[in-house]
């Protein structure tokens, strides 16, 4: 599932050097997972390093268990450096970059630019972000037509819009400022900064459209009778790169049909009928490692299928030939664990909630599992065409909201319910190649905008929906091998 960081604003105590190490900072920001906002209490990791990509980590802070973050139609604001003071060896004179993980997932991407000036430190994700400090004194410090700001330490308006946020609770009254006091006015597109640099109120006008951090806005598609996968920036096709020829050495696959990208950012591939997951560092190859070979033993796949990540990043492989699911600590094979009892698992996700969801195709039912150890047993599904029931089920996603998608092969449909016992059922789609019509998808995805994706494989094209009515329909491909054409699309996902 993927994460993203909304809105956010970092900004610093009242300090008074332009250097000098802040006691805490205000983080405040909105929280999308699956595309949807996020509520309730969850567990979110500060990290600060002195690059982009370095593994040096300057500074940490964990805020889970009695710490965790409170968070409310997607808005939160934790205090940094409470619980770990920033240590005087870093100079914010510097540049540094800030990372967060959320619930255990590995570190979102990219990390963000920490910016500094005399009086305040934040953190922009953007192309387009503006600011613009006023050359003059704005006098009073005004309030907004929503609310005052006297007094106020945080709001949120009526839509759940940025509110007010005070960044000295010691000193409430803004009648009698200090210097380098930090107020803020706004809501929804059109948020401001005010600082008092000891004589007047000087504002900072900020464009804060929401801006997403670390979203993984690529497509990526694996292609099984191009042997091949391709990557475009939208359903466009704009940006269109592939990678792969029919073999099985290096840079060659046999009918790819996982694909996915792992918490390192890299791509995770099937490659089926060469019985053996492939990872690369991105579309050029680079990187290329294997794992795995024809069998039924350890380090063993027969024809595997979809990949999924655990919540601490370790791989599950549905080996469908083998009636097992399989998970791995890494590209090695280490901790190599499966569990068996099924018929032909082909799709596998994990959901918000942490469980290993399983699309056990000619089975016609999916499965839920509180791990690879099997407990928590759970079945939905038998054969057939009606409601609660699936024809050769390959494909299965987890939304943000933990509600459960499925690509129904055969009846030429997708299905959503709400859980495992199979209420909120609704599906979509008949057979044919027009708007509404699938043929035999075999993935599905909620993306990170929250829609709904579909290899839609024997039309050769991929399909977004806007959700489960097929309002938005957008399709791209056409059959062939060429750019900008399909031969059988199986997965799909989502990355950098």
């Amino acid at each position: 599932m993927k994460r993203a960081i909304c809105l956010a604003i970092t900004l610093m105590f009242v300090f008074t050097a332009f250097a000098e190490v802040p006691r805490e900072i205000n983080f405040q920001g909105k929280l999308v997972l699956g595309g949807s906002l996020a509520t309730g209490t969850h567990d979110m990791l500060f990290k600060i390093y002195d690059d982009e990509t370095s593994m040096i980590e300057l500074w940490s802070e964990n805020h889970n268990a009695t710490n965790a973050v409170e968070v409310t139609n997607g808005l939160f604001n934790v205090i940094l450096g409470q619980i770990t003071v920033f240590p005087p060896t870093m100079d914010f004179s510097e540049e540094y970059w800030i990372g967060i993980s959320v619930d255990g997932a590995p570190e979102m991407a990219p990390r963000y630019k920490l910016i500094t000036s005399p009086y305040a430190f934040r953190a922009i994700y953007s192309d387009t972000a503006t600011f613009a400090i006023s050359a003059t004194c704005s006098g009073d410090f005004i309030q907004n037509q929503n609310t005052t700001i006297q007094n106020a330490d945080f709001a949120i308006d009526g839509i759940g819009e940025v509110g007010i946020i005070h960044l000295n609770p010691g000193t409430p009254d803004v009648d009698t400022p200090e210097a380098g006091m930090i107020r803020a006015f706004g809501f929804g597109e059109e948020f401001g900064l005010y600082v008092y640099d000891g004589t007047c109120w000087r504002e900072i006008i900020i464009d804060t459209t929401c801006y997403e951090f670390g979203q993984f806005s690529k497509i990526y598609i694996s292609e099984r009778q191009n042997n091949r996968i391709v990557r475009i920036d939208d359903m466009t096709g704009a940006g269109w790169v592939s990678y792969g020829s029919l073999g099985s050495g290096v840079d060659e696959f046999n009918q790819p049909l996982g694909i996915a990208i792992g918490p390192d950012n890299k791509i995770y591939v099937n490659d089926q009928h060469n019985s053996r997951l492939v990872r690369i560092n991105d579309m050029t190859g680079t990187g290329w490692v294997s794992y795995g070979s024809n069998g039924s033993g350890i380090g063993q796949f027969h024809w595997p299928g979809h990949i999924a990540f655990t919540t601490t990043g370790k791989i599950i492989i549905g080996d469908g030939y083998n009636g097992r699911i399989v998970q791995i600590d890494n590209m090695t094979g280490t901790g190599w664990t499966s569990l068996g009892g099924f018929s032909q698992p082909e799709g596998v996700a994990v959901g918000p909630d942490g469980k290993i969801y399983i699309a056990d195709a000619s089975a016609d039912m999916i499965i839920r599992v509180d791990d690879i150890s099997g407990t928590g047993w759970v079945t939905f599904g038998s054969s057939g065409a009606g409601i609660g029931e699936f024809n050769y089920p390959p494909g299965i996603a987890v939304g943000s909201d933990n509600k459960i998608y499925i690509a129904d092969h055969n009846n030429n449909r997708i299905v959503r319910i709400d859980d495992m016992t199979g209420t909120g059922w609704v599906s979509y789609g008949t057979y044919g190649s027009g708007i509404g019509e699938l043929n035999n998808p075999q993935g599905i995805s909620v993306g990170p905008d929250g829609k709904i994706y579909i290899p839609d494989t024997n039309n050769n094209r991929i399909v977004r929906i806007d959700d489960m009515t097929g309002t938005g329909w957008v399709s791209f491909g056409t059959s062939g091998s060429g750019v900008g054409e399909f031969n059988q699309p199986m997965g799909i996902t989502f990355g950098p």
